[in-house]
């Protein structure tokens, strides 16, 4: 399965994203991305780092300057792991940590 560069978020400044995940690379890096599956395309994305992330309005926007809109649940895909493996050795990224948990919606007390 192929994987190609990304349009420029000055030509494609939102992107929403379904069935998503969030993890952070290692700490002497210390980044965390948005994956998920383009919802408009239904292939797999991963963000640039996350610099600022809505939890009321589920958005987040990265190092470029991209906003992205997550949409409905977390979850996961095949297409999803193969282009997290495949940017992990693009990136020589060794280690990872699941934070979806902290991205999830934010939910009513009872």
């Amino acid at each position: 399965m192929p994987t190609w560069p990304t349009t420029p978020a000055t030509i494609e400044p939102r992107i929403f994203l379904e069935q998503w995940f969030v993890f952070e690379t290692e700490p002497a890096r210390g980044e965390r991305h948005l994956l998920g599956m383009k919802q408009d395309a239904g292939y797999a994305r991963i963000s640039s780092p996350i610099k600022n992330f809505d939890r009321s309005t589920m958005r987040g926007v990265t190092s470029t300057g991209r906003c992205y809109q997550l949409v409905g649940p977390p979850g996961w895909t095949s297409d999803m792991s193969y282009l997290l493996l495949s940017w992990c050795e693009k990136h020589r990224v060794t280690q990872m940590t699941n934070v979806t948990a902290e991205y999830a919606p934010a939910t009513a007390s009872s």
